[in-house]
């Protein structure tokens, strides 16, 4: 993998295999705290994880440790979030004696989750990972700056999903109307996502140059597709969050055969960044046309069984 990558210290790669590690049992625990409804729980963890990112890896960056020290300052504070959402597990009040549940259900919807989270993931990672391979290292470092742009939006957005999903499914188990939920949800992030695209075509020079400086400014055309795209994105993930939530588990395969659609026409169409950003836009845009035509087939199907 290092050379594939072309990085020459290979202790890089292999702690980025402990950052995977440590996010997913991170992810655990906020996972558990959103089932509570503990919101924060869900939130927190992120914005811990964020802060360190930011702090520890450009500290480490700063001192002169370059890549290494990045991903190091990521694991550590992947490793903070993870110590403070236990934290926060250790606080709730697990007195209250539950019903037992049968774990063949659980299995049997926990397995199409893990598949919506490698496919998203896959969505938005994998392309710096071929982007790394085949461009030259001054344009992979362009583009690992937009995508890192480009994520302003879905974490800004993809919290109103964490609150969503909880509420939805609860409704539905009781059988009070959740529509309207959804509705609101994702009219907030599109709203949202719309504001920090329109920044992004309006002044990229100032969301790039604050950022990263007056030599990463060659990119500023780049950085409205790039916006699109994760726009797109997470506007899809909040709708696949709606379907899991009312047990549409099917629907997993839709994002899981984009990822892999992705993953081949990069490879095959990898120019310029433009060219990668489109590719992931298209790919992204396809999935949202389609889970659209889903959604749409739902509610009709619904509409009949009413009569």
């Amino acid at each position: 993998m290092a050379k594939y990558l072309h990085i020459e210290n290979v202790f890089t790669v292999a702690l980025v295999g402990l950052v995977l590690f440590a996010s997913l049992i991170t992810l655990v625990l906020q996972t558990t705290l959103q089932g509570l409804l503990v919101f924060w729980g869900q939130v927190g963890p992120t914005l811990v994880s964020s802060i360190g990112k930011l702090v520890m890896g450009l500290g480490l960056v700063y001192i002169g440790w370059g890549v290494f020290g990045a991903v190091l300052g990521i694991f550590l504070s992947v490793m903070l979030a993870y110590g403070y959402g236990l934290y926060l597990i250790r606080t709730q009040d697990f007195s209250q004696k539950y019903k037992q549940i049968k774990l063949k259900p659980f299995v049997v919807y926990a397995f199409p989750v893990l598949v919506q989270a490698l496919a998203f993931t896959s969505l938005f990672t994998v392309d710096l990972i071929l982007v790394k391979h085949y461009l030259p290292e001054f344009d992979a470092g362009l583009y690992a700056a937009l995508s890192t742009l480009g994520k302003i939006i879905y974490f800004a957005v993809q919290p109103i999903s964490n609150v969503m999903f909880p509420i939805v499914s609860k409704r539905r188990t009781i059988g009070e109307n959740y529509h309207h939920v959804f509705y609101l949800s994702f009219l907030m992030a599109v709203v949202g996502s719309s504001v920090i695209v329109g920044f992004f075509y309006l002044l990229p020079n100032l969301a790039i140059g604050v950022l990263y400086g007056q030599e990463y400014l060659v990119a500023t055309k780049e950085l409205v597709w790039m916006g699109l795209f994760i726009a797109i994105y997470t506007l899809s993930y909040i709708v696949v969050s709606f379907l899991l939530s009312i047990g549409k588990t099917r629907i997993v395969i839709l994002p899981f055969v984009v990822s892999i659609m992705q993953i081949v026409l990069i490879n095959y169409y990898h120019g310029s960044i433009l060219q990668v950003i489109q590719v992931s836009l298209g790919c992204a845009s396809l999935l949202f046309v389609g889970l659209g035509g889903y959604l749409g087939y739902y509610q009709v199907n619904k509409l009949y069984a009413k009569k």
